[in-house]
């Protein structure tokens, strides 16, 4: 499982990222942008487990309130590959 961003460094809690993709995990495949009617791909979140499992690779939180998103758990399992970090 890949544990580096792209530059080297390791991902870390606190870290701020950008959903660049959506990938299945069962497949390897991309997905549709969005889940349940609400676009993902283009959100900011912040990692708030950078080492979650084997089957996902973090956990991370969304920086949008919730209640733009109904049905969308405040933290979400996502895949690194998915992911772009954002320097802040």
């Amino acid at each position: 499982m890949e544990r580096e961003r792209p530059d080297g460094s390791d991902w870390e809690a606190g870290q701020k990222v950008r959903i660049i993709s959506l990938t299945d995990v069962d497949t390897k495949e991309p997905e549709t942008d969005s889940v349940d009617g609400f676009r993902l791909i283009g959100r900011t979140a912040t990692i708030t487990n950078p080492y979650l499992n084997d089957y996902y690779d973090c956990e991370i939180k969304l920086d949008e309130p919730l209640n733009v998103a109904p049905g969308i758990p405040a933290i979400l399992a996502f895949l690194y590959v998915d992911l772009e970090a954002i320097n802040v």
